[in-house]
């Protein structure tokens, strides 16, 4: 049994060797594909052993991804972008899996957790199930973009791996390119959708990108559209369209009711009680009808789902698991209930703990303990032996005036800079 890595790339000098490392032990060959790079690329695959083919670039990228097929010469293909990467336990377990099932003619691709983070080592932005592994044979791409994986024309068996240990990850969403991906994708499913080649998930992706890139109106349309077509409810999207109408729906609240608004999610959560990004909306619907119990009920409930969600279909919930935990503290206030409001931002900085604004707003509920106790509370947020840690503890305690807390960062500020340069 013979395994080929299948990459497209253009100007990725930035990601490809983080992927094709991920690749080189997992994979037999390496194919990659360059649309038409400038930079270092093509120079980065060679070293890797890679065998690098040209394709002059025509708008689709399943006639770039299929050309890589073609020169492909394994048994199974693992077909990745330049930004995705194998987990360090995917590329040990991925070849052993392979070799199980091999003989089983009844699988034909593998379906496995994709992890979408913002960046290298970023926070974690969501997640879904994704096929990248397949048999070569009469497999191939299809669709100009967001493209689908077919054999002789019909979807694959599949066999879904759900283990923690087995995941790609996919590193591209990063705020420095959002607009620029957003705007080549609208592009092009415009593209298709004039041309009248539109397949079970092209309104949706249309609904997508355009919520993305704040275009309301037109976002509802195409979400009301997706939710028309025959067989979308089969997909790993399915859930959605929903949470596009009422975030957007929301958005334009001149427009659209609250009443409105909650009829399609009570719908989504009768279709899809378990979904945490459902949950969230009805918990944002609770807050703004002044709800204050029911919408903390919906956000724990929320939280509850996403910590027991079954990989099975696309959660982008993990983007806004910060947002929640404000809201929840925010809520908690509102409610009177301190401790908890407390330990909602304690959660929140968890996540990002240079969120300025998240840390003035603890600050704000526990600055009247005793100092000893607020530094040991600061302390098992912050590591004061990180300078990153140490400047911005400093600077917040700057901007919040709190004089002793002002005083104990400055002064061990000092302490720590002698012992750098006596060690140095």
């Amino acid at each position: 049994m013979k395994i080929t890595a299948c990459i497209i790339a253009k100007n990725e000098t930035l990601n490809i060797e983080r992927c094709l490392e991920s690749l080189k032990n997992a994979a037999d060959e390496i194919i990659v594909v360059d649309t038409g790079s400038t930079d270092d690329t093509v120079k980065i695959a060679k070293a890797y052993s890679a065998r690098v083919f040209y394709y002059q670039w025509d708008d689709n990228f399943s006639n770039a991804k299929n050309y890589a097929l073609d020169k492909a010469t394994g048994d199974w293909i693992i077909f990745l972008d330049a930004d995705e990467y194998l987990a360090i336990r995917t590329q040990k377990l991925l070849p052993q899996i392979l070799r199980k099932i091999h003989s089983n003619r009844g699988y034909d691709g593998v379906q496995l957790r994709m992890v979408h983070t913002e960046g290298f080592n970023g926070k974690i932005l969501g997640e879904n199930p994704t096929i990248r592994i397949f048999r070569r044979n009469y497999i191939r791409f299809k669709g100009a973009i967001h493209e689908s994986v077919l054999k002789n024309g019909k979807p694959l068996r599949l066999i879904f791996i759900d283990d923690e240990d087995i995941v790609i990850y996919h590193t591209g969403y990063q705020p420095s390119n959002f607009l620029n991906k957003f705007r080549r994708n609208l592009r092009l499913l415009e593209k298709q959708e004039k041309a009248n080649h539109i397949g079970a998930l092209t309104y949706y992706y249309l609904s997508s990108t355009h919520s993305n890139l704040g275009d309301c109106e037109q976002a509802i349309k195409y979400a009301l559209l997706a939710l028309k077509e025959p067989g979308f409810e089969k997909t790993v999207v399915a859930p959605k369209p929903y949470v596009i109408l009422a975030k957007n729906m929301l958005t334009l609240e001149d427009k659209y009711t609250l009443e409105e608004v909650e009829s399609y999610i009570d719908k989504a959560l009768e279709l899809y009680p378990d979904h945490p990004e459902i949950w969230r909306m009805k918990a944002i619907i609770r807050k703004k009808q002044n709800k204050i119990h029911e919408a903390i009920s919906c956000y724990n409930k929320a939280l509850q789902c996403n910590q027991n969600f079954n990989h099975k279909m696309q959660n982008d919930f993990p983007m806004c698991i910060e947002e929640v935990y404000h809201d929840l503290a925010h809520l908690s206030q509102a409610d009177g209930k301190t401790p908890d409001a407390v330990e909602y931002y304690y959660d929140a900085l968890k996540i990002n703990k240079y969120n300025g604004n998240t840390l003035a707003s603890l600050y704000d509920l526990i600055k009247d303990q005793k100092t000893e106790e607020i530094l040991l509370f600061l302390n098992s947020i912050y590591n004061r032996d990180d300078e990153k840690d140490l400047a911005f503890l400093i600077s917040c305690m700057n901007q919040l005036n709190t004089e002793a807390a002002m005083y104990y960062y400055n002064r061990y500020e000092k302490t720590f800079s002698q012992k750098a340069n006596l060690l140095s």
